[in-house]
């Protein structure tokens, strides 16, 4: 388990003695200008190459399909060479597009390079992922986080005096995520954006929740009002601010297509805007303890939810265990979709997994000084 401070992409040229090249590895790009045999720079009109479709990184597919085109206006009317590798596997001829099949899980890099007659070279690389191990991260009530497994990053900066953490949400990648406080400050970690934050809040209202859009470019807070407010490129749905409600609102979830979301109350009642679909409630039935939290079917229609006492209710998907019926030291605080099924956390951090994915460790047995606010899933695809 480790903790370090925000990634920060990092933009640069830089100039070898290398033949003109382009590498393009995911987010990162390194523009390379030729150089002459005695180090002169070229202008730059010999062989381009640039990748134009490439998989998704990280991705879930075993194959990887890529599509590039090529331009030399030294010889704007010949045909150029070009010749593809993946991995370390041979360089073999190839044109556009090009697929590879069976992959397997991990890291993989695929390179194309361009030469024409006069023996110029120009090249472009692509390095992404494949189902990538998941983990998770633990949100502590101060702003601290904790990782566990390989997700890329792992703290945030300390919420604003006065509030305190409320929940986090993972960017579709994995590899970076969103924290909110109680008054709707915004803080970012790894590859999320900040699109707006602090929205004004009525007397007693609290923001809960933060869920963002499927593109990662835009989020939506959530309050104990039920009120939904977008930023970004986050639409606006419907939200229950003018309803009267038997209990606070206390999460909500967009669903995983980005174009709707769930809001879930403490007495387990359910509201569903945008593509979310109602598929029952525990509104008006008797609990032993409230409902904490909602996480969607990660693989259709429907959802969990799941009560301070570790007590699951499966709505459409089925029901995978609980740990209703056990004697917790703590109780759970929050749940969210992981993998194939759902994680449970504790405010002592204690990790419950329900899920064909790996459980990558928890804070059971060495309680956090402040209590376990949320958890969140990354370093997955």
């Amino acid at each position: 388990m480790t903790n370090h401070p925000p990634n920060k992409l990092v933009r640069y040229r830089r100039r070898l003695t290398l033949a003109g090249a382009v590498l393009a590895v995911g987010l990162l790009m390194l523009q390379i200008p030729l150089l002459g045999a005695a180090g002169a720079v070229r202008a730059a009109t010999g062989p381009q190459v640039t990748i134009t479709d490439q998989p998704p990184n990280p991705s879930a597919s075993s194959t990887g399909s890529f599509a590039f085109t090529t331009l030399d206006d030294n010889f704007p009317n010949t045909p150029l060479t070009t010749v593809c590798q993946l991995d370390s596997n041979p360089i073999a001829t190839c044109t556009t597009p090009v697929a590879y099949t069976g992959l397997s899980n991990g890291t993989h890099t695929f390179t194309v390079t361009v030469s024409d007659p006069g023996g110029a070279v120009a090249q472009a690389s692509y390095l992404w992922m494949i189902n990538p191990a998941p983990g998770y991260w633990l949100l502590r009530r101060d702003g601290f986080v904790y990782n566990f497994g390989p997700v890329q990053c792992g703290t945030a900066p300390t919420v604003v005096v006065g509030t305190v953490a409320a929940d986090m949400v993972s960017t579709p990648d994995g590899q970076g995520y969103w924290l909110v406080d109680t008054a709707g400050h915004v803080y970012t970690c790894g590859d999320a954006s900040t699109y707006g934050d602090a929205p004004a809040l009525g007397k007693g209202e609290t923001v809960t929740s933060i869920s963002g859009t499927a593109d990662g470019k835009g989020y939506w807070l959530f309050t104990s009002l039920g009120r939904a407010v977008p930023y970004g490129d986050a639409t606006f749905l419907g939200d229950m601010s003018t309803v009267r409600l038997n209990a606070p609102v206390i999460g909500s979830v967009a669903t995983p297509s980005g174009n709707g979301y769930y809001m879930v109350a403490s007495d387990g009642g359910i509201f569903t805007f945008g593509d979310a679909t109602f598929a029952g409630s525990m509104g008006g039935r008797h609990l032993n303890r409230p409902v904490v939290g909602l996480a969607p079917n990660p693989a259709g229609p429907g959802y969990w939810l799941v009560a301070s006492d570790g007590g699951i209710f499966a709505f459409g998907p089925p029901f995978l265990g609980s740990m209703g019926g056990t004697r917790l030291n703590q109780p759970v605080v929050g749940m969210v979709a992981y993998g194939d099924g759902y994680l449970m956390v504790a405010t002592d951090g204690g990790i419950f997994d329900f899920s064909s994915s790996p459980f990558q460790g928890s804070l059971g047995g060495n309680p956090p000084p402040e209590p376990i606010v949320a958890v969140a899933p990354g370093g997955r695809g």
